[in-house]
Parts: structure tokens; C-alpha cells; sequence
């Protein structure tokens, strides 16, 4: 990897919403991965658990590649933009193998139930479309969590069949083709 592939580009460093602002994670924003990869409660329809090392260790690999072309991992920390008050952490990883970014979300527990996946998934969506040059977005939850399957469902996205296993239930989100 060059060194110019290892610059984040500036259309991804900042994306704004009507109440949010989506930054780049930096160095800054390790306390914030860590309180949630750490969190049982936060995870609890995530996946594992992470130790306070394995969390300190994924962060650093992250802020390596965040940002970078090509296209492999976004992450972001949200913030709202009227307190500045953190709201959590949005993803965008490109899945191996696949023409397809993965989305994940992790929203505080003071953030939850108050529309933040409604408003920063369309975004995120269309930042896919415009600059990550993959051709869908999919994304995953644990079958517990009822909320996400909700909020996938509202948002567009299709239940990907088959490819459920007892860990995850699977959407996606196709773009309609434009009719020239």
C-alpha cells in the first residue's frame, strides 16, 4: 500500500445529517471504541465481548486502514451537532470477496430508541453509492435484537434468506437500477 493509499479521503472524513455529524475515528476516540467493544450491554446483540486489550489491539488495526484507499474500512464516531455530545460509533467495511460494504452500527445507550439509525443509514447508503465503489450494502444482527430487524425492514432493506445461521439474521439493500 502507497503512501497516497493511506490517506483518508477528504469525501469520507466528514459526512453530515440533519442532527449528526460523522467524523473519521482518530486516536482521540479510542475511550469511546473501548467503552462500547467492552460493554456487555452493548454488545449483548452484537457479538463477543471484547478484554480491554483485544479492544485497545482492534482499535489500533482500525485507525491503520480507516479512511484509506482503496476502499476497505470506514469507521466514524457520530456526534450530535447541536451538543456535541457523542453518540456512538457507524461502520462501512468492505466485505472480502464480495461486491458488498457491510454497515454496522453501535449507538450509545442515552442515544438509543431516538432515530439515529433512521437518519444516518440513508446517508451511509448513498456515501456507499457515491465513493466506495461497491455495488450493495448488507448488513447483520443477532436474532435478539428486534430493534435492528425493525429498523432494516423500515429503512428498505430485504431479508436475505438462507444465509441466516443461529448467530446472525442477514439484510440487504440493492439499488434500484436508474431507467435511462
Amino acid at each position: 500500500m502507497s503512501t497516497a493509499d493511506r490517506i483518508p479521503s477528504s469525501q469520507d472524513a466528514c459526512l453530515d445529517s440533519d442532527r449528526f455529524r460523522l467524523s473519521l475515528l482518530d486516536a482521540a476516540d479510542e475511550p469511546l471504541y473501548a467503552r462500547i467493544y467492552t460493554d456487555p450491554a452493548m454488545m449483548e446483540n452484537v457479538g463477543p465481548i471484547q478484554s480491554g486489550e483485544e479492544a485497545k489491539q482492534g482499535f489500533d488495526r482500525l485507525c491503520s486502514l480507516n479512511g484509506c484507499r482503496p476502499f476497505r474500512y470506514l469507521y466514524w464516531k457520530i456526534a450530535c451537532k447541536s451538543s456535541g455530545s457523542t453518540v456512538g460509533i457507524a461502520a462501512l467495511m468492505k466485505n472480502k470477496g464480495a461486491d458488498a460494504a457491510e454497515l454496522g452500527m453501535m449507538v450509545l445507550p442515552e442515544w438509543q430508541a431516538r432515530g439515529v439509525a433512521k437518519e444516518l443509514v440513508p446517508l451511509l447508503v448513498e456515501h456507499r453509492l457515491k465513493h466506495c465503489q461497491v455495488g450493495n450494502v448488507v448488513t447483520r444482527h443477532l436474532p435478539s435484537n428486534l430493534a435492528g430487524a425493525q429498523v432494516m425492514q423500515g429503512l428498505g432493506f430485504s431479508r436475505v434468506w438462507g444465509e441466516d445461521s443461529p448467530d446472525w439474521i442477514r439484510w440487504e439493500y440493492l439499488p434500484v437500477p436508474s431507467i435511462q
